[in-house]
Formats: C-alpha cells, structure tokens, sequence
C-alpha cells in the first residue's frame, strides 16, 4: 500500500481552479481575504514588528511583505505574512480539524508565487486550495485533540499544508512535490505550551510552519531529496507523532473531488474559536436586559478539550503575556460581552486587557467541563452552556450548542474594519478586497501580491 504522501502530493500537483465546485472556490477566495485582513490588522500586534525588523536587518528580496513597502525573501516573507495573520487569533478556523488552515498555507502560496515566473492568480487559488485542503484532511483525520496530544494542529498540520501550497504555486510535478512533504517532515512541529505559558511563540509558530513549507519547495525544486513514506513509514508521521491514532479513510476520501475546505469557518471575535459557544450565549444574556451590577457569579460549562485551552481567568499581567492570556481565557471574553457587548479588536491589545472592569467580571466567571457536553463534543468545537446567578437570587442558563460562523458579507465587513484598525483608508481597502475576492482571474501573481503593500499605521 502506497504512502499517503503519494496521494497527496498528485492532488497538490494537479489542482486546477476549474476543479475547485463552487462552495469550495468560495471557501478559498474568503479566506484569502480574511487571512490577509487578519495580517494587516496583525502587523502591529506585539511580536510582528520586532520579528519584520529582525528579518530586515537581515536582508532578503523576492516577496512582499503584506502591509508594508518592503520584501524579504520568499521562506521569510512568508514567516513575517503568517505570523502577522495569525497574531490576533482572529483567522479561519477548521472546527473538525481543529486548527487554522488558511495562515500557513495562504502565506507560503502567495511568496512562493512570487518566486516562479508566469504564475497567475489562478495558480495562487489552486496553491493555496491545495494546501488548506491538505491540512484540514491531516487535522481531521487525528484520533487524539489537542489537548490529549500536546501538539498545536494549526503548525503541526499547516507545515505540510504549507509544503503543498508553495510547491503547487511552483509547478512542481507530483514527485518533487512528495519530496517537498518529505522535507516539510523534516521541520514539522507545533506545541501547546506557548499558549499555556501565554508565550509570543504561540503567534509564530503559524509563520514558522509557512516559512518551512516555502522552504521545503523550493530545496525539493533544488533537487534535495526528502523522506519518501512520509506518513504511514515506520518511522512517519502518525505513527511518530500521533501513535497511528488516525482515519486513513479521511485523508483519502473523496480527494480532489469533495472538499473539507468548504467547511472552512471565520471568527466573528478575535479570540480562540473553543471561546465562541461561550461569549455567543453572554451576548444573548446582555441582550436580554441583564445589568452587569446585578451578576453575582457566573459558571461556564464546555468541554475538556474547551476547558484545557481555554478555561483560566487571565492573570491581570498586561503586556504582551496578557494579550495571549486574553486571547485564550473564557472568563475574558465572557466578561467582555457581559460589559460591552460583541468582542472587537480593541478588547484584545495591551490597553484592552488592562481594563479593572473586564478583569474584575472575570473573577466572577467560573469554567469547567460538563459530561453531556464532552460526550456530544468529543474532540471537536466545544459547545457551552452559561449560567448566570443574579444577586437577587434569581438565575439565567443559555446553552449554545454550536458557535456561529460569519456570512459570506460579514467576511468582507470584517475585512474592512480590520483594514480600518490597521490605520488603512477606506477606499484601499475596497480595492484590496475586490482584487482578492477576484484572485483567479488575476493575470499575474506578482503583481497581486505587490498590491499588497500598503503602509500599516504602525504607532
């Protein structure tokens, strides 16, 4: 029985446009949009500009950078792109594969584009299908969640994503291509701890996984040679990293022809997606007419695996630390619904987490696991029931069984007011959302990614 990687690597090297059905072009033009809105809006995030800096002062040349008026090379473009998309929290999401797609794959496309001569829009869409439809295949296809495994899907997943992506974007032929996967093996990685200890690195490690699938191409258009069972060898990747915990039949089922991507959902808060049942139901409770001094506790019920990333009260420390403690604590963002209503990008920067209001409520909101709840969840998108005790000695319980997505008109909505954070006028920003959404039909890769440079207010 052939490797996985040979299967993937075909599909990677023979995706068309003309392929893609309807729902799933869609799904790819969309999160083109949002992961470049989410990097605009993330160039100043704390991390992005030290780490462009760094880059800088190190030189390079071949890829734009998104939001700014230089370029890197085409591996540290990516790193740079990726991270900045993934700053914020705020990108796409996968709720059966559990990970971010779009921000490792969508970066390494459009650099590697940059580096072939004649490719098109189209050949960017195609990249970046493949590679967001790769990772979400390996996501889904896990037994074990995050949480049970320690590993960050959204890297771990997305570097073999990326690999897939840059080398489509290259024209690279099916069996280049499968030296890409093997190389990608090579550099394959992604924890949890960051996040747990609230460390910067939990933002770079989608850059990182970007910058090793850019990489990986172009040493496999080199010649370098990489594992060839990169998967299912004895020594490959699910038996390695997951103890062959897995669903061959998901990687494989329907490849090329149905599309795990139209599955693809976008945040309405810019926060970990296993805290969006919960702040869905807050809302619901404010807009019942709940008055935040009548809250005497409140109680969250969601999953273990909700739980595990997500449950902590933040710890009050500000900064950076506190933006990411933020970023992943449902007490934060309960209390951010309760006080203001739908959570913003203001919310989560150093000023916002810094509130005495917010982290007061926080103190009020108690998460732990409930055994209905974990059992319907498994290892998927928490729901989350939210009981609200009142000092009078009344009670209020919603219970949201699935956390909603945007809308197709909400994406680019969204997309203009993270273009406004951004300090972007209004009229480029329209410009940049029209030339995405129309990728494909763009005659020449390099100069839509070009477009992309703009000046991110960056005070």
């Amino acid at each position: 029985m052939a490797d996985l990687a040979a299967d993937l690597a075909a599909f990677a090297a023979g995706v068309e446009v003309a392929d893609l059905p309807r729902a799933a072009l869609a799904g790819v033009r969309h999160d083109i949009l949002d992961t470049v809105g989410c990097a605009l809006a993330g160039a100043r995030a704390p991390g992005i500009p030290e780490l462009v800096a760094m880059l800088e002062r190190w030189g390079g040349a071949g890829a734009s950078v998104w939001g700014r008026h230089s370029e890197l090379s085409p591996p540290d473009a990516a790193l740079a792109n990726g991270s900045a998309a993934h700053a914020l929290d705020y990108d796409d999401t996968h709720d059966e594969a559990v990970l971010h797609a779009g921000v490792t794959a969508i970066p390494a496309a459009l650099a590697a584009a940059q580096m072939r001569e004649g490719a098109t829009g189209a050949d960017v869409v195609a990249a970046a299908a493949a590679g967001v439809e790769i990772a979400c295949r390996l996501g889904a296809s896990l037994t074990d969640g995050p949480s049970d495994s320690g590993w960050l899907l959204t890297p771990l997943c997305g570097t073999f994503g990326a690999a897939a992506a840059a080398a489509r974007a290259l024209g690279l032929d099916a069996a280049t291509t499968r030296h890409a996967l093997g190389i990608a093996y090579a550099q394959a990685a992604g924890n949890g701890q960051a996040t747990l200890d609230a460390a910067l690195t939990k933002r770079l490690q989608a850059g990182l996984a970007a910058r090793a699938g850019v990489f990986s191409a172009a040493l496999a258009a080199a010649g370098i040679t990489g594992a060839s069972d990169v998967f299912e060898g004895a020594r490959g990747w699910f038996p390695v990293y997951h103890r062959s915990r897995y669903d061959r039949d998901i990687v494989l089922g329907g490849l090329g022809s149905d599309f795990l991507l139209e599955g693809l959902r976008f945040k309405p808060y810019p926060c970990c997606r296993w805290m969006h049942a919960a702040i869905q139901a807050a809302l619901e409770v404010r807009a019942r007419g709940v008055a935040v001094a009548d809250i005497a506790a409140v109680s969250v019920a969601v999953s273990s695996q909700a739980l595990a990333s997500t449950g902590r009260r933040p710890s009050g420390r500000g900064g950076a630390a506190g933006v990411v403690e933020a970023q992943f604590s449902i007490p934060f963002g309960v209390a951010v619904a309760l006080l203001d209503g739908v959570p913003r990008l203001r919310h989560f920067t150093p000023e916002g987490v810094d509130r005495a209001d917010v982290l007061g409520l926080a103190e009020l909101v108690t998460a732990s696991v409930d055994a209905d709840l974990e059992r319907a969840t498994k290892r998927g998108i928490s729901s989350a029931e939210l009981r609200v005790e009142l000092r009078d000695g009344g009670a209020l319980t919603v219970t949201v069984d699935e956390p909603a997505p945007l809308r197709s008109t909400e994406i680019t909505a969204k997309f203009r007011d993270a273009c406004e954070f951004a300090g972007l006028d209004a009229a480029d920003a329209d410009a940049i959302a029209g030339r995405l959404l129309t990728a494909d039909l763009e005659p020449d890769a390099d100069r839509l990614v070009r477009s992309l440079r703009c000046a991110v207010a960056m005070a």
